[in-house]
């Protein structure tokens, strides 16, 4: 009898410990699910489309309108905001082949995308890349620019990334993020209309298929090609994007060779503009103190 008494006896702690560990283990989850959770929403509670809105760079013009020096910041470059309109067609489907293969048919987050992030991420045992979309992207630079990347973080940007698509067209999510983003290391290669001046001293509506693989090319990594310090990576990239707009469609395979043999260094064009001539210091700082005096700007 005693014998029969002890198996029920650890039966019935063992049962227990089960039960105990069990409850444990939800109410784990269920707290990190919550602090997941919270944070969450205190990082998209004060969603705004209008604070993806970038900032243009003030101008000062003489009186000829001609432009005589432009306030640059570290933050916002001397960039110049365009509109969709201003795009030529070759650049729309560049970036896209280059970031984000699918984005006019998802509605802010490509699933597919996230979950082949998520397998290299658990793979590498930590957040290495986010599988980010273009969307996500402009949401991450406007209001994550310098957060840690965080599955808190990453869920956010796939939340507000949800909110743009319903509150914007695609045309002013993709013109949004070409106006906010970097191009190369230059402050002056922030947005695409102040790069392309950069580069090639030519308007965004003038680039050529060579020009707009390059600068769709550069928004991977701003650093490492930047032709003017990285010609060879600058090149491959460029060469690599337009392998890509073969294989999704956008050109032929003959116009990609053709493109291939552009050298970029022959493209490259220093700005032809006198604007920031350091000859016109002394009274570009006057003309601003009377204009602080006078507007109280």
């Amino acid at each position: 009898m005693s014998s029969k008494k002890n198996k029920t006896q650890k039966k019935i702690n063992k049962k227990k410990v089960f039960i105990a560990l069990t409850i444990c283990i939800l109410v784990a989850l269920i707290g990190g699910v919550s602090v997941l959770a919270y944070g969450v929403y205190k990082d998209t509670e004060t969603f705004d489309a209008k604070k993806l809105l970038s900032s243009g760079a003030s101008v000062m013009y003489d009186d000829q309108g001609q432009v005589l020096y432009t306030y640059g910041s570290e933050e916002n470059g001397t960039r110049e905001n365009i509109t969709y309109e201003d795009l030529p067609q070759v650049l729309v489907d560049a970036v896209v082949a280059a970031e984000d293969s699918r984005f006019f048919e998802h509605n802010g987050f490509d699933l597919p995308r996230i979950a082949k992030a998520a397998m290299s991420n658990l793979v590498a045992g930590g957040i290495r890349g986010g599988g980010s979309t273009i969307t996500q992207q402009l949401i991450k630079k406007t209001y994550f620019p310098n957060a840690e990347k965080t599955y808190t973080r990453k869920l956010s940007e796939i939340f507000l990334a949800i909110q743009a698509d319903k509150q914007l067209s695609k045309e002013e999510i993709l013109t949004l993020y070409l106006n906010k983003i970097y191009f190369g290391r230059s402050t002056r290669s922030i947005g695409i209309s102040s790069a392309s001046r950069y580069y090639f001293d030519k308007d965004v509506s003038e680039l050529t298929l060579p020009e707009a693989a390059m600068l769709a090319g550069s928004l991977n990594s701003p650093y490492n090609y930047d032709p003017y310090y990285c010609l060879d990576k600058a090149t491959n990239r460029r060469n690599t994007i337009l392998n890509l707009m073969v294989v999704h469609g956008y050109i032929t395979q003959e116009e990609c060779d053709q493109a291939k043999q552009v050298k970029i260094e022959n493209t490259l064009c220093t700005s032809s503009s006198t604007s920031n001539n350091s000859t016109l210091a002394a009274y570009v700082d006057l003309v601003t103190e009377e204009v602080k005096e006078r507007t109280g700007l």
